[in-house]
């Protein structure tokens, strides 16, 4: 995810990645939503250290449980992922009610990011690894709008580093899930997470 040079910084651009999406097989879009989700963890595994939160756990667990999509000995049943998904979608409503606190926010997109991937998992739906990706996106636009100066609102986030860490950190999902393995996504997508925490730690 490391930045680039490149004059022309990236734009969120759903309809490009729908289009994408539905181009690929269950499996790997499973894969790029569970990178998308990879990629918050850091931050979320941060966040939870700072609050005392034990919620982590379990959604580490549910996050794992996806990866092993491709293992025939630990692949989880439709009935583990459903559970481990209701857990999460509670743990969401639960961050969702702790009010406007950035970090709070941020949380609340990393659960959901997981969430939508186990939903990706039930249904096939290309929309639900839309959704997963979305999450990284709002996590770094709630960052850079709340750590601006009070009563300003930036109209153009695509520019600002945190955006275009988490926009390179979808586009290089997407690449994986086209032909990367899943040990090899799992990889990235944990570097890149690391990166994404690194420069959003001092704005949360």
């Amino acid at each position: 995810m490391a930045m680039t040079n490149d004059p022309s910084p990236l734009k969120y651009d759903e309809t490009s990645l729908a289009k994408n999406l539905h181009d690929l097989p269950w499996s790997r879009r499973v894969i790029f939503a569970s990178s998308c989700a990879e990629r918050l963890m850091p931050t979320y595994h941060w966040l939870c250290l700072n609050s005392h939160s034990n919620d982590y756990e379990i959604v580490r667990e549910a996050l794992d449980a996806i990866w092993n999509i491709d293992s025939e000995v630990k692949r989880p049943t439709s009935l583990k992922i459903t559970t481990l998904r209701v857990k999460l979608e509670t743990l969401v409503a639960l961050e969702s009610d702790e009010g406007d606190a950035i970090g709070s926010a941020v949380a609340e997109n990393a659960i959901a990011a997981v969430a939508y991937a186990l939903r990706t998992w039930e249904t096939d739906e290309p929309q639900e690894s839309i959704w997963a990706a979305r999450q990284i996106y709002e996590a770094a636009d709630t960052i850079v709008q709340q750590s601006a100066p009070n009563q300003t609102y930036l109209n153009d986030i695509q520019s600002e580093a945190p955006v275009q860490l988490a926009l390179q950190g979808i586009e290089t999902a997407l690449r994986d899930a086209q032909r990367a393995s899943v040990e090899d996504s799992i990889v990235r997508a944990k570097e890149d997470g690391k990166e994404f925490l690194t420069a959003v730690r001092d704005l949360i």
